[in-house]
C-alpha cells in the first residue's frame, strides 16, 4: 500500500513486526491444489465413516473459506494416489484417511487466508483513514496562526501516528494468532499424514508452512528426535531440498538447511547409538532422518553453523565442516576398533540399520560410509585365517550378524567404495572379499561391485576406475581363485560364493571390449588391463583370467559370456552392413571381425578354465549362456542387431539361433580346445550375412537350413558340414565344403577379401585358445 506521510518500515520497526510479509506466508499456500489432492485420495479406497465424516466436515470448511485464488492445480493427483498406494501396499484403507487429513489442512489454511486478508484489509482501511488524518492536519498547518494551535496540530498528527503504530500491532498480533492457529493444525496434520504413510513434505510449497529459523529448527529438532512425525516431516522437508551441488561443496547450504543441520549435529552429539536407534523407530516413515542427519553432518563438503553442545541452545556465529568428528560421540567410539571404545555388536548393528534406513542419495563421500568400510574391511580381515578359504560361519556370532549390513550400508556410497577399492590397501581388501565363504554367497558384500554395471552418467568416472580394479585383482589371481583351499579339498570362487561372482558379472560386463582390447569412450576410465606386450604377444593372461573367474558360476556365466556373445554378434552384423553400404577398402574394415574372433577365443578359454579343463562341462556353459542370450536375456548394454528384410527376420532370437554353431561350435570330440576349423571363418561370416539381411549367391540349396527347424520356409542359417545331405558328403569332402563357403563369399568380397578375413579369424582366435592358462609358469 501507498501512504503520504505515514512511514510503513517505521510502522514495522515499531510494531515489532510485518503484518504484510506474516499474510504473505499464508498466502503463498494453495488450498485448492490440496484439496484437489484430498479430494483424489478420499475416492481412492474404502472409507470408513469416521474418515468420511472427517472429510466432508473439512470439505464445508474449506469451501465456506476458500476465496479461489492460486487455484491452479500442478500436483499430479492421480500420480500422488498410485504412488501412495503402492508404498501402503496392504495397508490400502489409508488413502481415504490420509484424504481427510489433507483436507483438514486445505480447511485450515483457506481459513488462514480468509481471517489474514480480512486483518489486512481492516489494517489498511486504518492506516488510510490516519494518513487522510494526518494530510489534513499537515494542510491546517500552514493556515493556523498561533503557536497553540500548531502545537495542539502537532499533538494530532503525533497522535494519528501512535494510532497507526498501534493498529498495526494490533494486525500483527491478530496474524501470529492466525498462523499460529494455522501451524497447529499444520503440525497436527502433518503427523497424522506421516503416521498414515503419506510424507507430508510432497505438498511442501502449497502448504504455505513457515519457514525454518534458528529458533523453530531447534524446536522442531527436539521434538522429532522425541518422537513428533510432524516435526521429522518438517525437518526431512528441508533435508530433501539439499542437492547434488550442495553435496558435492560446490554450492552452500541455504540458511533453513544450514538451521537445520546446525541442530541435528548439536541435538544428537550426545545421544547413545540405542537412543539414536529408538529416536529413529519412533519416526514411522520420517525414520530416514536419523541415518541422513548422520551422512550430512559427516560429509566433508558441507559447512554449518556451531550449536553449543548444550539444551536448548541456539546456533552461534561459528561455523562447523562436516566430518567424522561431528558424528554422535557413541557413534565415533563403535567406528574406531580402539580397545577402550570396541564396538558392541548391538551398537554395530543399530548404526548399520540406521544408515540403510537413510536416503542413498546423500551418501557422498562421507566420513560416516567411510570409517564403515574401513571397520568391515578391518574386522573381516582380522578374522581371517592364512591360506584357507574361512567359512563364514566361523566367524564370531556377532560379527557375522552385522558385516554384510554394514558392507551393503555404507556400499552405497559409490565414491567411497571406489576409494576403498581402488586405493592402497585394495589387494588385500579384495583377497579377504573372495577368501570368505559368506552366508548369502556374497550377495551382499557383491553390492560393492555390482553398481559399476552403469557405465553412463555422473559416476561414470568412479565406476570405470572401480571396475578396472577389481577386474585387474581377478584376471592377475585367478589361479588362486580356480583353486581356494576348502577343507581337505578346493573349490571356485564361484563353487563358495556364487552371488559375489555374479555382481562381478554384472558389473563388468559394460567393460568387455575394454578387457578384450578394444578402445572406446570407456577407456579413459577402464584401459585395457592387459599389458601392451601381452597384447601383442596375444596371451592375455588377464583377460583370460576375468573370463574364466567369472564362468565359475553358470548364472554369472550366462550374464557375462553371454553378453561377450552378443558383442560377437553385433560385430559380425556391422561387417555385413557395412559390405552391404559397399564401404570402401573393405580388407582394412575387418577390426570387427579380428575382436569377434578374440572375444569367442576367450569365452572358450574362460568356460574351459572353469570347468577344469573338462571339455563338455565347457561347451555346455557355452551352450548355455547363448540360448540364455537368444531367449531374451537382458544385459543392460545393448540389444541383439534387429534383423534386415532380406532372408532373415523374425526377431533377434532367430538371429542368434542362426549363429550358434558359429560361435558355440559342436560338442567336443577332444579334450583340450581344438584350432578354429577352415569352415568356421566363411560361415560365421555367411551368416552374419544372413542374418542382417545380406543376399548370398552361389550356394545350392543343400547349404541352407531353417533357422527354426518348424518354419521351413522361414529364415535360414549355413549347414554345417556334418548337417550336408549323407550323399553330399560322400561325394564331397570337408575340403569342398570349405572351397564352396569360401567361393561363395568371394563373389561379395573378393577372393583375396576372403582369404584375409579368414586368416584374421582363424589367427586371432588360435592365438587365444594356444595358451589358455599363460599364468602357469
Amino acid at each position: 500500500m501507498q501512504l503520504e506521510y505515514i512511514s510503513i518500515p517505521g510502522l514495522i520497526a515499531a510494531a515489532g513486526g510485518d503484518p504484510w510479509a506474516i499474510n504473505q506466508s499464508l498466502q503463498a499456500g494453495r488450498p485448492g491444489q490440496i484439496s484437489a489432492l484430498a479430494g483424489a485420495f478420499h475416492g481412492a479406497g474404502r472409507s470408513t465413516a469416521e474418515a468420511d465424516a472427517t472429510f466432508e466436515q473439512a470439505r464445508r470448511r474449506f469451501e465456506a473459506a476458500w476465496t479461489h485464488e492460486n487455484g491452479d492445480n500442478p500436483i499430479n493427483d492421480s500420480a500422488e494416489v498410485q504412488r501412495t498406494a503402492q508404498a501402503l501396499g496392504a495397508q490400502f484403507e489409508q488413502l481415504p484417511k490420509i484424504g481427510a487429513h489433507l483436507e483438514e489442512v486445505a480447511a485450515a489454511l483457506a481459513e488462514a487466508q480468509k481471517g489474514g486478508k480480512a486483518t489486512i484489509s481492516a489494517l489498511e482501511t486504518s492506516l488510510h483513514e490516519l494518513d487522510d488524518l494526518i494530510a489534513q492536519a499537515v494542510t491546517m498547518k500552514q493556515h493556523v496562526k498561533t503557536d497553540e494551535d500548531r502545537h495542539a496540530l502537532d499533538e494530532f498528527i503525533d497522535s494519528c501516528e501512535n494510532g497507526a503504530v498501534d493498529v498495526t500491532k494490533r494486525a500483527v498480533g491478530r496474524l501470529h494468532s492466525i498462523r499460529g492457529t494455522y501451524s497447529q493444525i499444520l503440525q497436527s496434520g502433518q503427523s497424522n499424514l506421516a503416521t498414515d504413510g503419506y510424507d507430508p513434505a510432497r505438498v511442501w510449497g502449497a502448504d504455505g508452512h513457515e519457514a525454518e529459523t534458528p529458533d523453530t529448527a531447534e524446536r522442531d529438532v527436539h521434538n522429532a528426535l522425541g518422537g513428533d512425525k510432524g516435526a521429522a516431516a518438517r525437518v526431512n522437508g528441508v533435508l530433501g531440498t539439499i542437492t547434488p551441488d550442495q553435496l558435492a561443496g560446490k554450492a552452500p547450504l541455504n540458511a533453513q538447511q544450514a538451521a537445520v543441520l546446525s541442530q541435528l549435529q548439536a541435538q544428537e552429539h550426545g545421544m547413545t547409538v540405542p537412543q539414536l536407534q529408538t529416536a529413529e523407530q519412533r519416526l514411522g516413515v520420517q525414520k530416514n532422518m536419523v541415518g541422513d542427519s548422520l551422512q550430512l553432518m559427516s560429509n566433508p563438503s558441507l559447512t554449518f553453523p556451531a550449536t553449543p553442545l548444550v539444551k536448548g541452545a541456539k546456533q552461534g556465529s561459528d561455523t562447523l565442516k562436516g566430518g567424522f568428528s561431528q558424528l554422535p560421540q557413541s557413534v565415533q567410539n563403535t567406528l574406531t576398533g580402539n580397545e577402550s571404545s570396541r564396538w558392541s555388536a548391538d551398537d554395530m548393528e543399530s548404526i548399520a540399520k540406521i544408515v540403510g534406513d537413510g536416503k542413498p542419495a546423500l551418501q557422498h563421500g562421507t566420513e560416516l560410509d567411510k570409517a564403515m568400510l574401513d571397520w568391515g574391511a578391518r574386522e573381516l580381515h582380522e578374522e581371517l585365517p592364512h591360506g584357507q578359504l574361512l567359512d563364514h560361519s566361523l566367524l564370531h556370532g556377532d560379527q557375522r550378524s552385522v558385516l554384510d549390513d554394514v558392507l551393503r550400508s555404507a556400499g552405497r556410497d559409490h565414491l567411497r567404495v571406489t576409494d576403498l577399492i581402488t586405493g592402497g590397501g585394495h589387494d588385500q581388501f579384495l583377497s579377504d572379499v573372495t577368501h570368505n565363504r559368506w552366508d548369502d554367497g556374497g550377495k551382499a558384500v557383491g553390492s560393492l561391485f555390482s553398481w559399476t554395471e552403469d557405465p553412463t552418467g555422473a559416476e561414470a568416472e568412479i565406476a570405470g576406475r572401480t571396475a578396472h580394479s577389481y577386474a585387474t585383482y581377478l584376471g592377475q589371481h585367478v589361479g588362486d581363485l580356480l583353486k581356494l583351499p576348502d577343507g581337505l579339498g578346493t573349490t571356485t570362487l564361484g563353487g563358495a560364493n556364487p552371488g559375489l561372482v555374479q555382481s562381478f558379472a554384472h558389473g563388468l560386463a559394460p567393460y568387455i571390449p575394454n578387457i578384450a582390447g578394444e578402445h572406446n569412450d570407456l577407456s579413459q576410465f577402464f584401459g585395457t588391463p592387459d599389458s601392451a606386450e601381452n597384447q601383442e604377444n596375444d596371451s592375455w593372461p588377464v583377460a583370460k583370467g576375468i573370463f574364466s573367474v567369472l564362468s565359475t558360476d553358470k548364472t554369472a556365466s550366462d550374464y557375462f559370456n553371454g553378453a561377450a556373445d552378443r558383442d560377437i554378434i553385433q560385430a559380425d552384423s556391422r561387417f555385413a552392413q557395412a559390405v552391404g553400404n559397399h564401404v570402401p577398402d573393405l580388407i582394412n574394415h575387418d577390426e570387427g571381425l579380428k575382436y569377434a574372433a578374440r572375444l569367442k577365443g576367450l569365452v572358450d578359454v574362460g568356460t574351459f578354465n572353469a570347468s577344469n579343463s573338462d571339455a563338455m562341462a565347457a561347451y555346455n556353459l557355452k551352450k548355455s549362456a547363448y540360448e540364455v542370450l537368444t531367449k531374451g536375456g537382458s544385459f543392460g548394454v545393448g540389444a541383439l542387431p534387429v534383423p534386415g528384410a532380406g532372408i532373415v527376420g523374425g526377431g533377434a532370437g532367430l538371429i542368434g539361433a542362426a549363429m550358434e554353431h558359429d560361435i558355440v561350435g559342436s560338442p567336443p570330440t577332444t579334450p583340450s580346445i581344438p584350432d578354429l576349423p577352415h569352415t568356421a571363418p566363411p560361415r560365421l561370416v555367411l551368416d552374419g550375412f544372413l542374418a542382417s539381411g545380406q543376399p548370398l549367391n552361389g550356394l545350392g540349396p543343400e547349404f541352407y537350413r531353417p533357422v527354426d527347424p518348424q518354419q521351413p520356409h522361414g529364415p535360414m542359417r549355413i549347414a554345417t558340414y556334418a548337417e550336408m545331405p549323407q550323399a553330399w558328403r560322400d561325394a564331397h569332402p570337408v575340403e569342398s565344403y570349405d572351397s564352396d563357403l569360401s567361393s561363395a563369399l568371394g563373389r561379395t568380397l573378393g577372393n583375396d577379401t576372403v582369404t584375409r578375413v579368414d586368416d584374421d579369424i582363424a589367427t586371432y582366435y588360435n592365438n587365444v585358445v594356444h595358451n589358455p592358462q599363460p599364468w602357469k609358469k
